[in-house]
């Protein structure tokens, strides 16, 4: 992407999302079921031209406040204590597994109550002062040695994935990781209609027929959604002076190989950093 042309700008913001999981157990299985809990902190806004602000806000419409700084808010019903993994290919519909039956995974239901993916929001807005010229700012993912963080030796990023929604855009899923488990601890064990699920498929839930299906997995590995990336994945474009809501998702992705018991740590999270770029 070329970052020379004097009429583009830059602004950047900053909030975090750790997460916490411990699985108790020695034998090694797919869709495991984890204890963990879900911290979230406050939203940071910056930028590095004077005539430019990107305002961050734990609420929206008339209650949005003006600040650099904001708390991530939680609005699904998942008790913070318990994440389980699920899955998705759209954000829309998540789906579960039941206890495997003839030692396969292949009994799925829709998470109606979102109670096994953590799902929050801020809202945002851009603003120009001054007499320079913009009508928009494009979204972009920055810092990509921030936005995952774990213990060393963590196993848990492997199948993590952070899903970002920007209101009238199109959902960016991006894999945590693109390490794997060793050998012994990867699994292949997910079955849609008695056919095992490949790699780079993951569960769609067909909301018409109400029937779980095999997708093409959308999710881009950290190096390529980020703007210094040679073709970076945008967020979306937002008009300035307008409030939108970002929709922040996290989860383990159930159908991943490295999606078993061996993935347990005492600390693993990420720190998210939008990257604004003013458009004419």
């Amino acid at each position: 992407m070329d970052t020379k042309p004097l009429k583009r700008s830059i602004v950047a913001s900053v909030f975090t999302i750790a997460v916490v999981a411990l699985v108790l157990t020695s034998a090694t299985y797919a869709w495991f079921t984890s204890n963990g809990e879900v911290y979230t902190s406050r939203v940071e806004a910056k930028t590095n031209d004077t005539d430019a602000r990107l305002y961050i806000s734990p609420t929206g419409g008339a209650d949005f406040r003006k600040t650099s700084e904001g708390e991530i808010t939680q609005i699904n019903s998942a008790d913070v204590e318990s994440l389980q993994p699920v899955s998705t290919d759209d954000l829309n519909g998540f789906v579960y597994n039941l206890p495997p039956q003839n030692g396969r995974n292949d009994r799925f239901l829709l998470d109606k109550d979102a109670k096994r993916y953590y799902h929050g929001h801020v809202y945002i807005e851009a603003e120009v002062t001054g007499s320079v010229n913009y009508r928009a700012m494009t979204l972009y993912l920055d810092d990509v040695a921030s936005l995952v963080s774990s213990d060393d030796g963590s196993l848990f990023a492997n199948a993590g994935r952070i899903g970002l929604r920007l209101a009238g855009g199109e959902p960016v899923i991006v894999r945590m990781s693109e390490s794997e488990n060793s050998a012994a601890d990867r699994e292949w064990n997910t079955y849609v209609n008695d056919v095992l699920l490949e790699d780079g498929k993951v569960l769609h839930y067909n909301a018409s027929t109400e029937a779980v299906e095999a997708a093409d997995d959308p999710s881009v590995a950290l190096a390529s959604a980020v703007v210094t990336a040679a073709d970076p994945v945008s967020l979306g474009t937002i008009e300035l002076n307008r409030i939108y809501e970002l929709e922040i998702f996290f989860w383990l992705e159930g159908t991943d190989p490295d999606c078993t018991n061996a993935i347990q740590t005492d600390g693993a999270g990420s720190v998210i950093s939008l990257f604004g770029v003013l458009e004419e």
